[in-house]
């Protein structure tokens, strides 16, 4: 591969650049989706329609205070939010954005993007101990465990496009969904779904952030930059889970068009962000101990559910997946 092609796609798209704008941007288009769903009047106007105030936010948090607890292990809560970011971002460097649009592509794929999904709770957990806080201790523990236990159904329905795709790979996946996944196993793309929305830590699942019980989680002791680091961590672990959602069940980057791959995988990805987003704005919070019985009673057994379909597919159809 060209070095300064590679380079491109490293530092530009989908690298660095596009993350971190794509964070911006998911911050101001969250705002005008929940304000016009809600009827708020101040983000349909201020700024430009609300474009300036996700550039004073991103300002404010760049040169704000740093403030911490004197019980808190510094070091730990400096390089958490960073390491949180940075290991956000390996899951999208094996994400296939095009027939040439990705950093790296090989075998194993969607192994090693659920390897580093598995880590997340640990530093989340870490985050909440280090703060020495016992509010941002209990929201490390609350999500430590939350994104565990959904982490088991998440992976079992990501294994049914493996087995209809007979791949591990993200871009044999893509090319080979005749047919959306969507459509030919929808108890997996829900099941994925729900458990994504769960690992995100989003509404109706974002009981580790409750600002009713424990401030903001566990966030709470966190300022400044590092705090701006832990909001582009959640907004890149939602770029990464919905980009997966779209390559493992919506088609990824196929569609009319030879050339418009990126094209088509973008405006999925808008999709889904905008049901997140009206989501957030109309769905309550779960309690813990509802989120946990929903884990082990409902989205486990559906998701092996969903790999005994995907079985029964291939043998009543072994025409159709013949050569995948």
């Amino acid at each position: 591969m060209n070095t300064d092609f590679l380079f491109i796609k490293v530092a530009v798209f989908p690298g660095v650049l596009f993350v971190l704008f794509g964070c911006l941007y998911l911050m101001y288009f969250e705002r005008k989706t929940i304000a016009r769903i809600h009827g708020r009047i101040g983000p349909q106007y201020v700024g430009y329609g609300g474009l300036l105030q996700t550039i004073a936010d991103l300002m404010k948090l760049m040169f704000k205070e740093w403030i911490f607890p004197k019980t808190a292990k510094k070091a730990a809560l400096f390089l958490t939010p960073i390491a949180l970011f940075l290991l956000a971002f390996l899951p999208l460097s094996v994400v296939p954005w095009g027939e040439n649009w990705y950093v790296a592509d090989f075998s194993v794929t969607l192994i090693f993007a659920f390897v580093v999904i598995a880590a997340i709770p640990f530093l989340s957990l870490l985050l909440g101990w280090s703060s020495g806080s016992k509010y941002s201790l209990i929201g490390g523990y609350r999500a430590a465990s939350q994104q565990i236990v959904f982490e088991v159904p998440l992976f079992l329905s990501a294994l049914t496009p493996a087995i209809l795709a007979n791949s591990l790979s993200l871009m044999d996946i893509t090319k080979n969904q005749k047919i959306w996944f969507l459509v030919l196993n929808p108890i997996a793309a829900f099941v994925f779904f729900v458990s994504m929305l769960a690992m995100m830590e989003r509404q109706p699942f974002d009981i580790p952030e409750a600002e009713s019980e424990l401030v903001f989680g566990w966030k709470t002791e966190l300022s400044g930059i590092f705090f701006g680091w832990s909001i582009f961590a959640g907004y890149t672990i939602m770029i990464g889970g919905s980009a997966l959602f779209v390559v493992l069940f919506m088609g990824g980057f196929n569609g009319p068009g030879n050339n418009l791959g990126v094209l088509w995988f973008m405006l999925k990805l808008a999709l889904i962000w905008l049901i997140l987003f009206a989501m957030r704005a109309v769905l309550p919070r779960y309690r813990m101990d509802q989120i946990l019985r929903m884990s082990w009673r409902l989205m486990i057994p559906l998701s092996l559910v969903s790999i005994g379909l995907s079985i029964g597919l291939l043998f009543a159809f072994p025409n159709f997946f013949r050569g995948v």
